[in-house]
């Protein structure tokens, strides 16, 4: 896969560690005064991340809404 995608190999040495650390900041660094939106759905990977985000933000006084795409039925 390397040798046909430059990109794969750029992919395979990012420090994932590096960016949880910057996805938890950016999560804690969110202002009280603003209303947080979660769009998410029912499979495995929005879940786990929903769960882990409601966690950073569990002492937060402000407005939390969890809008589950899942759930919303669809207007065709």
């Amino acid at each position: 896969m390397m040798e046909r995608d430059r990109d794969f190999r750029y992919g395979q040495h990012i420090n994932r560690e590096h960016q949880l650390v910057n996805i938890v900041n950016a999560i804690k660094s969110i202002p009280e005064s603003k209303i947080i939106v979660i769009w998410c759905a029912d499979n495995a990977h929005d879940q786990t991340g929903l769960r882990f985000t409601l966690h950073l933000l569990r002492e937060r006084e402000q407005q939390i809404n969890v809008v589950n795409m899942s759930e919303v039925p669809c207007f065709t």
